[in-house]
């Protein structure tokens, strides 16, 4: 025995000692003296060895502290035990480091090796290897009531190592090891490997823990306070972890087959920075938990806040274990037969630290401001109370176990908390789609949602690396019946981002029916999809389920805008064998869609073109400037327009989709019906106005109707005192009833007064036919029929000024082509007249008496008459005779100048009387006629229909007036028709300013004026208005009329309003024209402004 006498100092170990010899075995008792400790310095590489081939049986030291005062580590474990034992009680172990196993004790070898510390103290030591304070390998270890404090390891297990352990030379005769550790606590331990404060790594290694508390102990690998590896089978009961931390497994690990049963412990606040489990981390081993606590544990890098598994699914047990004896723990007592003589069995088994379990001391603050805790704040003042019980936490049944007693399984207390799973999470993957739309289109992408799931359809955030790609199967068993056959395209692969990716995919079945014409479309087989990864943690496969695609079917197999295209399909018709990828395609700009399966050949779907009146920017965006549209048939058709306008869709009777347009009639023209296809823009007859749309007579009380079949009016009938004109359609007219006729109205022809007899224009019955002398008037005129009929109103006009009567006196009875011999007179050589054919005109005059026929008749001669039709830019006449012609005799057989000789005396009276009588009532009649005329005049409107008022008494018997044109402040322009020709002019007409007539400035205005009209159409000009028609210029006291020629068209700010902004080079026709006219009165002297 050596006495340890801290009255003599400290005793010094400063070299390594190896007891006893083979020749003298020895037992070594180690004892302080006193009631103070004795204390045994450690200096340099001072060791003991205590080895059974030398003789050594066991060391025995009590009630002493071994200081160890180099700062360096020792190549030896303070003490070495090689088949020995090594009883350690009541001692206190400061400071020791070892560059090898075991900081302080190392006991290892078999054949009886043995461990015992009961109530002891291991303070600050540390080791380079395994076990910064006890390592047992191939030995039998019982650690009782004892502190370990501030040890570390850079190997693992911060406190205690324990694994196999094989003699030299003799690898396979393999050493067990057994540790049992009772009622200790672990304080502030840590390793660089795997358990911070414990480390059990063998198959042959058996761990009992019981009654024990690891607090604050730190592993920078698996396990904070424990860990268990390599097949070792373990019993934990009674434990408390609080405040540990590693990367998992903050508090405990089970790896590598390792085997634990775990009952009554507490898990409290602590940490995994790692890959999971925030108390509790499993991977390949199997574990029962029974009466397991856990609560605000934290998983701040991965999954499962109190438990992560990976491998095998953790066993909760079906009822608590029994708790720990000693019976458990004399099972595995190594000196349990030493017998009560030795003095070991005087240490007291159960006594010292004993009297005061673990479970019921107060556990010190954490400190861990000295390790780095990955960003992860531990609170300082955490203490766990384990005086006061853990309060009862009633938790759901966990998804995935087998439901045994959890109605006291605490394993998800409050306050636990992970990246996922707060309470428990696995590293089993697999994947799950969530968002597929209920029906989807061929070849159109769709978003679907791929979570990455652990075993209890937790999504596993962790994950930002893995890759996830979309296949198609034939089955709902996807990874046997993976169908390549299928294109996909889009996203259909991605990379996880905290669990999750988010693929836009498009999928291309393939058709075995498409009927257009029905709006049947089949797949040619069913189509299942599902989603493949690699999970880069495990390096194993990860799934989903197989998803059926249900693709939208018949007319509505695309959406709107888009149709099927069939790939390498000539027709979309069912081919008996055969089957079409298929897949919806969106129609461009300039092109449309509104249903997938119609197209502009029978039976291939297609876009259509875009209708002239349309706007299309693809799809089914189309926009129609005018007109009202339908679908019939997939495809937009035009089946009206507004008035005025008309409906174009076919060609030839045929329909044509793309020149579908709504044309609008010109100003002069009319229509039908805008809604009929059959009915296009017709020109305005010349017996009516047209505004484009609608068509109005203008002669009121005529009748058009309206001709279905052609889609034309056709007119009727006229009122009395007009005739029917009806050559073609264009020319059709109620015509004021010529001189010397009698027009009834309805449809029927004018009817000629008896001969000698006439009636003025307009005459409605025979009762209007009035006996007169007649001049007759025969001239032959260098013209074709045509050419006169055009000018037959400036010939009656010619001879009535001759005649100096009203134009309403002259009529025309007869237009033949005259013979060679008559159109040529006499003295004209032969060639002259073969040249000189034409036209002989026969005319009337109708007078009231043969003095006035006579009259008449010395008035007309050639040379006025030619006069007169030069001035209305008519040839001269070739030959010309004029006679009166008196009426037949009476039918009693007196001559009408027999009757009036004799009855002269009064006769004559009571004629003059007439004559004068007929001139007042005339008088009147033409004052009344002026009146009504500057009424309308001053109250006219542009637009306004013009009645008869409008034309004064000097144009009634040439023109009837239309529609006020223009209006200014003493004039306006009335659109008027010739009565003979129906040539359609615009009379410009001033009335004076101030009182009743022009004063001289005002006739000298007139006159330059008309001066300038008459100099312009001589001209020739085709670029400025001209004289046109019969008495084109009139000029008196209190009326000027300008007679010029009618334009049809439109002006400029009506083009513009309608049409729009004519182009460059319109502007430029234009202003060419204009300046061409403004030429020619430059050079004639005129300015225009």
């Amino acid at each position: 025995a050596l006495i340890i006498d801290p009255l003599d100092g400290a005793d010094r170990l400063s070299n390594r000692v190896q007891l006893c010899t083979r020749l003298f075995p020895c037992k070594i008792h180690l004892v302080g003296f006193g009631s103070d400790w004795g204390l045994l310095e450690r200096h340099d590489q001072g060791s003991i060895k205590c080895a059974s081939r030398d003789g050594c049986e066991w060391i025995w030291l009590r009630d002493s502290e071994v200081r160890c005062a180099d700062s360096n580590p020792a190549d030896y474990s303070l003490f070495d035990v090689d088949g020995a034992l090594l009883v350690a009680s009541n001692a206190t172990f400061r400071g020791c480091r070892s560059s090898t196993d075991g900081g302080v004790m190392r006991c290892f070898g078999g054949g009886g090796s043995a461990l015992r510390v009961i109530g002891s103290s291991f303070i600050a030591t540390s080791s380079e290897g395994v076990g910064g304070a006890v390592v047992a390998l191939g030995c039998a270890a019982s650690l009782e009531g004892t502190l370990f404090q501030q040890c570390e390891s850079r190997g693992g297990g911060g406190a205690l190592a324990a694994g196999r352990y094989s003699c030299y030379g003799e690898e396979t005769a393999v050493v067990k090891t057994s540790v049992v550790v009772s009622e200790c606590s672990f304080m502030d331990c840590a390793s660089d490997k795997d358990g911070g404060a414990i480390l059990t790594a063998s198959e042959e290694a058996t761990i009992i823990l019981s009654n024990s508390t690891f607090v604050s102990c730190y592993s920078n690998a698996m396990g904070g306070a424990v860990a268990l590896r390599s097949g070792v089978s373990s019993l934990g009961v009674g434990l408390v972890f609080q405040g540990n931390q590693a990367v998992s497994g903050g508090a405990l690990s089970l790896q590598s087959s390792a085997y634990l049963q775990l009952a009554r412990a507490n898990f409290s606040s602590n940490q995994a920075v790692g890959k999971g489990g925030g108390a509790i981390y499993v991977e390949s081993s199997n574990v029962v938990l029974d009466l397991v606590h856990c609560r605000n544990n934290s998983a701040s890098g991965g999954g499962g806040g109190a438990l992560f598994w990976s491998g095998m699914e953790p066993t909760f047990a079906g009822s608590p274990p029994s708790p720990a004896n000693n019976t458990i723990i004399s099972q595995l007592d190594p000196l349990s037969g030493l017998g009560g003589s030795d003095p070991v069995s005087q240490i007291g088994l159960r006594g010292g630290w004993q009297d005061r379990p673990a479970c019921c001391v107060e556990a010190p603050a954490l400190r861990r401001e000295s390790r780095p805790s990955d960003g992860v704040t531990v609170a300082a003042d955490s203490n766990l109370g384990l005086r006061t019980p853990i309060a009862s936490v009633s938790v759901a049944p966990v998804p995935g176990f087998v439901d045994k007693t959890l109605e006291w399984l605490e394993l998800c207390g409050p306050g636990n908390a992970a990246m996922y799973g707060p309470c428990y999470a696995s590293s089993y993957s697999s994947l799950l789609s969530l968002g597929m739309p209920s029906v989807v289109s061929p070849g159109l992408s769709f978003e679907v949602d791929v979570f990455k799931k652990d075993a209890y359809n937790q999504t596993i955030n962790t994950d930002s690396e893995s890759t996830v790609r979309t296949l198609a199967a034939t089955s709902d068993l996807p990874i046997s019946n993976i169908d390549m056959s299928v294109a996909l395209s889009g996203e259909f692969i991605g990379i996880l981002s905290q669990g999750h990716v988010r693929l836009s995919l498009a999928v291309k079945p393939e058709f075995d029916v498409v009927d257009t014409t029905r709006g049947v479309t089949h797949l040619a087989r069913p189509l299942n999809i599902f989603f493949l990864g690699t999970d880069l943690s495990t390096g194993g496969d990860m799934s989903s389920p197989a998803t059926s695609l249900n693709f939208a079917s018949g007319f509505d197999v695309c959406p709107r805008g888009y149709i099927l295209d069939l790939t390498g399909s000539t027709t979309a018709q069912n081919q008996s064998g055969g089957t079409r990828a298929g897949s919806c395609t969106r129609c461009g700009v300039y092109r449309y869609s509104v249903s997938p399966l119609a197209g502009s050949t029978v039976g291939v779907p297609s876009c259509f073109n875009c209708p002239t009146s349309a706007d299309c920017k693809g799809g089914d965006d189309v926009t129609f400037s005018i007109g009202r549209w339908i679908i019939s048939g997939g495809m937009y058709t035009l089946v009206g327009c507004p008035r005025g306008y008309q409906l174009l869709n076919s060609i030839g009777g045929v329909f044509s989709h793309d020149i579908q347009n709504c044309v609008k009639c010109t100003s002069s023209q009319y229509i039908v019906d805008s809604n009929n296809s059959a009915f296009s823009c017709q020109n305005c007859p010349l017996g009516a106005s047209c505004d484009g749309s609608t068509l109005t007579s203008l002669v009121p009380g005529a009748t058009w109707a309206a001709d279905n079949a052609t889609g034309q009016y056709l007119l009727t009938s006229c009122p009395p005192g007009y005739q029917r004109l009806a050559t073609t359609l264009d020319t059709q007219q109620c015509a004021l009833c010529d001189a010397a006729k009698y027009c009834v109205g309805g449809a029927a022809a004018a009817a000629a007064c008896q001969d000698g007899w006439y009636a003025p224009p307009g005459s409605k019955s025979p009762d209007d036919c009035q006996p007169a002398v007649i001049v007759e008037l025969s001239a032959t005129m260098p013209m074709t029929k045509d050419s006169f009929a055009a000018k037959e109103t400036a010939f009656i006009s010619s001879v009535a000024a001759v005649a100096e009567v009203e134009v309403g006196f002259v009529y025309i009875t007869q237009v033949v082509a005259a013979s060679r011999r008559e159109a040529a007179s006499e003295n004209e050589d032969r060639s002259a007249r073969r040249a000189s054919a034409g036209i002989q005109v026969t005319s009337r005059v109708a007078t009231g008496s043969n003095s006035l026929a006579e009259q008449v008749a010395g008035k007309l001669s050639k040379d006025r008459l030619d006069a007169q039709l030069a001035t209305r830019s008519m040839p001269e006449t070739t030959s010309f005779s004029a006679r009166a012609v008196v009426p037949a005799p009476s039918s009693d057989g007196i001559a009408l100048s027999t009757v009036v000789g004799s009855s002269v005396g009064g006769f004559v009276v009571l004629m003059a009387l007439l004559g004068v009588g007929w001139i007042l009532v005339h008088k009147l009649k033409q004052q009344s006629a002026h009146r009504a005329f500057l009424a309308a005049f001053r109250t006219a409107k542009p637009g306004d229909r013009a009645t008869r008022s409008f034309t004064p008494n000097e144009l009634q018997r040439s023109y009837v007036a239309e529609q006020v044109l223009g209006r200014g402040a003493f004039g306006c322009v009335v659109k008027m028709r010739t009565l003979k020709g129906n040539q359609a002019v615009a009379i410009k007409m001033l009335v004076p300013g101030r009182g009743t007539v022009f004063d001289e400035r005002e006739q000298r205005q007139l006159l330059r004026e008309a001066a300038v009209l008459e100099l312009m159409t001589s001209s020739k000009c085709p670029h400025a208005v001209h004289l046109a028609g019969i008495d084109a210029v009139v000029v008196k006291p209190d009326l000027a009329c300008f007679v010029m020629e009618y334009l049809h068209g439109d002006d400029m700010k009506t083009v513009i309003q309608d049409v729009g902004p004519i182009s460059d080079m319109e502007a430029i026709k234009v202003a060419r024209n204009v300046l061409a006219a403004l030429k020619v009165m430059h050079a004639e002297g005129l300015v225009h402004r």
